[in-house]
């Protein structure tokens, strides 16, 4: 193999995209996938909306959200037309009616959040299964069963 292709080979191709599993087609260069692992710039209030890591195992893929102080309760998990869709709020703790605050100072930012993640093929739905511990929000999504090759039949 010439220095070229060799450089062309470790480069994926002249785009700079290779193969990656279940991901399909990923960008090698920067931090940005491409499709058809689809992760659009954070949805919402930009300063609420909470980071997510997504990363693919044997069994599926497995998105991990950065949650702190959101109870489960205030999180909803919606699969349609192949992209997750996950929803929420952060509220800040009320203060006590006999304390005065004068000024607060609020580093932490709350409200509402929303993020779409549009899923590769290949995924299984009907089992996909969030936890919610430690302030991360832990979501399963099974790939489905290969299904049995009906060219062997003879």
């Amino acid at each position: 193999m010439s220095m070229t292709e060799e450089n062309s080979r470790m480069r994926g191709n002249e785009q700079g995209y290779e193969e990656n599993g279940l991901f399909g087609v990923c960008r090698t260069s920067g931090h940005r996938p491409a499709r058809p692992l689809d992760l659009p710039s954070r949805q919402g209030a930009a300063d609420v909306t909470p980071s997510l890591d997504v990363t693919e195992t044997r069994t599926g893929l497995r998105l991990c959200a950065d949650l702190p102080g959101v109870p489960a309760e205030a999180i909803a998990i919606r699969f349609r037309d192949g992209v997750l869709t996950i929803t929420g709020a952060r509220h800040p703790e009320g203060t006590d009616a006999t304390e005065r605050v004068t000024r607060p100072i609020r580093e932490r930012r709350f409200g509402n959040f929303h993020r779409q993640i549009t899923l590769p093929e290949g995924v299984d739905p009907d089992r996909i299964v969030a936890e919610v511990g430690n302030g991360v929000l832990t979501v399963h999504v099974p790939k489905r069963p290969a299904e049995p090759n009906a060219d062997l039949a003879g």
